[in-house]
């Protein structure tokens, strides 16, 4: 619900009146028991400010770990407080600072969901209608779902107009539920699953995930029973 606010505060902006979006969602959050402070972080967060109403800044922090490369994505009002609490996970864990960003591209990217009454393969149907015109090359379901789907964004054309005509193009039933800016691996890195250095990853990742200006951490990892996405829909090639 959050990340909702946050969404479409960025999208729209901050004031219920003039987005009809963000007013739907906060009556949703109202009745649901989300606290007016937390509503009111989430609009600030949107607006690129901190709880203190202080401006927010991206810091990147680029490591390695036992030979997969990751980076991590901070929005913090204070980069040299961010960069020491997560230089010491790091530390900790026994990763190390290094740069991979050369490892990565990035592209915005949506999240879309589809009919929950509906099964992979029949949300998956209901977009193959070419009369829709999806602004966009390729749709596949996240790991673990059975209706949130992602699109990795691949035209020069302005993400927010993307979104827009993605939102026009989609059948009854489906909506664009997040989008954003998403460092995507140009190679990939392998780990055993239940190896040792499996669960020390798993622990690092979670530490940083704890860290309260950690936003994203975008890695290379494919676990080594990687399987390829079963339900995914290329549009062109």
């Amino acid at each position: 619900m959050s990340e909702r606010i946050t969404e479409y505060t960025k999208r729209y902006g901050p004031d219920p009146k003039t987005n009809p979006q963000l007013k739907v969602i906060l009556e949703h959050a109202k009745k649901s028991g989300m606290s007016g402070t937390s509503m009111e972080n989430a609009i600030k967060r949107g607006q690129g400010l901190s709880m203190s109403g202080k401006p927010l800044e991206t810091v990147l922090i680029e490591g390695m770990f036992e030979g997969v490369s990751f980076i991590v994505e901070c929005l913090s009002d204070n980069k040299l407080r961010t960069l020491q609490d997560v230089r010491l996970i790091m530390r900790g864990a026994g990763a190390k600072q290094s740069s991979t960003l050369f490892q990565f591209t990035r592209h915005p990217f949506m999240h879309l969901t589809g009919p929950e009454d509906a099964t992979p393969e029949a949300q998956l149907a209901s977009l193959e209608d070419p009369t829709l015109l999806l602004p966009v090359d390729r749709v596949t379901l996240l790991p673990g779902e059975t209706s949130t789907w992602e699109v990795k964004v691949e035209h020069s054309d302005p993400p927010l107009q993307i979104v827009e005509e993605m939102q026009e193009a989609l059948p009854e039933g489906w909506s664009v539920t997040k989008t954003g800016l998403k460092y995507y691996p140009t190679t990939f890195s392998s780990m055993e699953d239940d190896s040792e250095a499996g669960e020390n990853y798993r622990n690092l990742m979670a530490k940083l995930e704890e860290n309260g200006d950690v936003f994203e951490i975008h890695t290379n990892l494919r676990w080594s029973d990687y399987e390829a996405p079963q339900h995914e829909l290329v549009l062109s090639d």
